[in-house]
C-alpha cells in the first residue's frame, strides 16, 4: 500500500511512531476508498483497530501486565509506585521498564526511566477496554491517583484526577490549598473545576473573586482556573455522502459528558432538563439541535436517523470527548440507539427515554401527523392540563411547527420505525437503561419493554406520573432515577 509523503507523516504523528499503531492503521486502510482522507482523519478508535488491539495485543500479555496496562491507562504518566497502587500488585516499575525495553507499549520520560507514558492512541484504546470490562472502576482509580499525586507534591494532576473521580469537595480543597503556588507558577490555566462549596470557604486564598451562580461557586481569576459558562456554538461537520452539515450545539460545559438528544417536540423539550443535569450533577451536557428543527438548515441528503447518528459521532470526534453517556427521548432515543450501534469508543452507555424506532407487534407507534396540538398533548402527558397554554398565551409559530414536522418525517417517516432495528439491537454490547413514562399513549409501556428485551445489557424502568416526555413532566424524578441507575 502506497501513500503520499504528507499522509505518511500524518499517520506517523497520530501514532507517535508506535510500530503496532502503524500496523493497526494499515489494517484499517485496507479497502478504504480514500486512503489519503483516512490518513488525515485516523485517530486509532476505528472498530478494526479496537478489535485488533483486544484480539492480538492484550490477550498475549500475562494477566498482571494486562491489569497494569488497563488500570494505569487513566494516567497521563505513570511510575512504578503508582502502578502498584492502582493494581494492588508489586513490581510495577520493573514491568514498565521491561515493556519499554522491548519497544512494546511504553516510553520513558527521563534518563532515570522512572516515569513512563503510553502513546495516546494506545491509551485511548486501553481506556475503552477498561470501561467495557469494568465500567464502575474508573472513578475509584482516579480517586486513588488523586490521593497519590497530592501526597507527592503534584497538585495539578491531583486536582484533575479528583475532578475525574467526581470528588468536587476534594478538588475544591486541593485548589484552595495550592492556589497561590499554582497561580505563581502559571499552572492555573490547566484546571477547570465547578465547586459546590459556599464562596466564603474559597475567599481566604486571596486571589480569586467569587460569586454564587445557581448552586455552584464560580471563581474567575487571571489564570482562568475555574470557569463554567453555558455556551452555544455551531460546528461545520463533513458527513460522507451528505457533505457539510452545520450543527448548532448548546454546551453546558463541565466535566462528565452527556449527549442529550431531543425528540420531535424540538430542542426546547430537553433544554430545561439539560440545565438541571449540568447544575445538579456537575455534568457536561451537549445538546445538539437536529438539522431541520427550529429553523436550522438540513441538507437534503441527510434524511435518516442513521445519518443523524453518524453526524453526532462526528460531533463527538470534533469535541474530543470520551466516556459519553447518550440520553435520547422519542426519536432522540432512536438516534441514541443507532449511535450506540456504531460502536464508537467515545460512547460508554445509553439511556433511552420513551424511544421510538422499532416495530413491535400489537404496539404500534401512534401516528400524530394531522393531529391538533391539543390531541398530541393528550397523548403525550400524564396530566395534559398542566401544560395547556393559558388564555391569550401565544403558541408556537405555525411555520415553525410545520417545518419541525417536516424534519421529523424526513428522518423517521410517518411510522417512526425501522423494521430492521429490533433485530440489530442484539448487537449492542454496552450498558443501556430504558426508562418509560407509564402514561405514554404514543409509544406504550409494552413497546418500551420490547425495546429493553431486545438489548442484551439493558434494564427497564417504568416511571409513574409521566407520559412521553418525562424530562418535561417530571424532570426531578427522572434525574434521580438516572442517578440511582448509576449512569452519572
Amino acid at each position: 500500500m502506497e501513500l503520499p509523503e504528507p499522509a505518511l507523516a500524518m499517520l506517523n504523528e497520530r501514532t507517535e511512531g508506535w510500530v503496532a499503531g502503524l500496523r493497526l492503521a494499515a489494517l484499517s486502510l485496507a479497502g478504504h476508498p480514500d486512503p489519503e482522507q483516512f490518513a488525515a482523519e485516523f485517530s486509532g478508535v476505528e472498530r478494526t483497530v479496537a478489535e485488533y488491539l483486544l484480539a492480538e495485543v492484550l490477550v498475549r500479555q500475562p494477566e498482571s501486565v494486562r491489569r497494569l496496562l488497563l488500570r494505569t491507562s487513566i494516567l497521563e504518566r505513570v511510575n512504578g509506585e503508582l502502578a502498584d497502587l492502582l493494581t494492588g500488585d508489586e513490581g510495577g516499575e520493573g514491568t514498565l521498564q521491561d515493556l519499554e525495553q522491548a519497544g512494546a507499549f511504553v516510553a520513558s520520560l527521563g534518563l532515570d526511566r522512572s516515569w513512563f507514558r503510553y502513546p495516546q492512541m494506545f491509551a485511548s484504546l486501553l481506556r475503552l477496554q477498561l470501561r467495557r470490562a469494568a465500567p464502575g472502576e474508573a472513578a475509584g482509580l482516579h480517586g486513588a491517583a488523586s490521593g497519590w499525586f497530592a501526597a507527592h507534591g503534584h497538585p495539578v494532576e491531583a486536582i484533575r484526577h479528583a475532578q475525574a473521580a467526581g470528588d468536587w469537595e476534594l478538588a475544591a480543597r486541593l485548589l484552595a490549598d495550592h492556589w497561590p503556588g499554582l497561580h505563581l507558577d502559571g499552572q492555573g490555566i490547566a484546571i477547570r473545576c465547578p465547586v459546590t462549596l459556599p464562596a466564603p470557604r474559597l475567599e481566604p486564598i486571596g486571589s480569586p473573586q467569587s460569586e454564587i451562580t445557581g448552586d455552584s461557586a464560580t471563581m474567575t481569576t487571571t489564570a482562568s482556573a475555574i470557569r463554567w459558562a453555558p455556551a452555544t456554538a455551531t460546528y461545520g461537520l463533513e458527513l460522507p455522502g451528505v457533505g457539510r452539515v452545520d450543527v448548532t450545539v448548546g454546551d453546558r460545559d463541565r466535566v462528565q459528558p452527556f449527549l442529550l438528544l431531543h425528540g420531535g417536540a424540538g430542542p426546547a423539550s430537553v433544554a430545561g432538563f439539560g440545565d438541571l443535569l449540568a447544575a445538579r450533577k456537575h455534568a457536561r451536557v451537549i445538546m445538539p439541535n437536529h438539522p431541520g428543527f427550529d429553523g436550522a438548515p438540513r441538507p437534503a441528503a441527510l434524511a435518516s436517523v442513521a445519518g443523524l447518528a453518524r453526524l453526532y459521532a462526528a460531533l463527538l470526534d470534533r469535541l474530543d470527548v470520551w466516556d459519553v453517556t447518550v440520553i435520547g427521548n422519542s426519536i432522540g432515543g432512536w438516534i441514541a440507539a443507532e449511535l450506540a450501534l456504531l460502536n464508537s469508543p467515545r460512547v460508554s452507555g445509553a439511556i433511552l427515554i420513551n424511544a421510538v424506532g422499532i416495530e413491535v407487534d400489537g404496539h404500534p407507534v401512534t401516528d400524530i401527523s394531522g393531529l391538533s396540538p391539543q390531541e398530541v398533548m393528550a397523548l403525550s402527558f400524564h396530566d395534559p392540563g398542566r401544560f395547556a397554554p393559558g388564555p391569550g398565551t401565544p403558541g408556537p409559530a405555525p411555520d415553525m411547527v410545520k417545518a419541525n414536522a417536516a424534519a421529523l418525517a424526513g428522518y423517521g417517516s410517518r411510522s417512526m420505525t425501522d423494521p430492521a432495528l429490533l433485530g440489530r439491537l442484539g448487537e449492542l454490547d454496552l450498558p443501556v437503561h430504558v426508562i418509560w413514562g407509564e402514561a405514554d399513549r404514543i409509544a406504550t409501556p409494552g413497546y418500551g419493554r420490547a425495546y429493553a428485551t431486545a438489548i442484551p445489557m439493558a434494564s427497564f424502568t417504568l416511571m409513574p406520573g409521566a407520559g412521553h416526555l418525562p424530562q418535561v413532566e417530571a424532570p426531578e424524578e427522572l434525574l434521580g432515577l438516572i442517578w440511582d441507575l448509576g449512569q452519572a
